[in-house]
């Protein structure tokens, strides 16, 4: 897993061809990911939070502003 996440998806996130107004989507994810880098080193920890994230439903208001809250407090 940490060999797909540092070499083949931060890598394509960082080259995404989006734009703001074609795929504005894309164009976020591109900002987010262009100087960002993966600080785990144990795929198992990783494979960990890959499956608590995938456990929220972003369909949610209240579970959406909770991770947004979450996220905040780790950087």
């Amino acid at each position: 897993m940490l060999n797909f996440v540092n070499d083949e998806l931060f890598p394509a996130l960082k080259q995404l061809q989006a734009s703001p107004t074609n795929n504005p989507r894309g164009f976020v994810a591109r900002e987010a990911f262009s100087d960002a880098f993966n600080y785990m080193k144990n795929g198992t920890l990783l494979r960990q939070v890959v499956n608590k994230v995938d456990e929220i439903d972003f369909h949610s208001s209240d579970e959406r502003h909770t991770f947004g809250d979450l996220y905040e407090q780790i950087l």
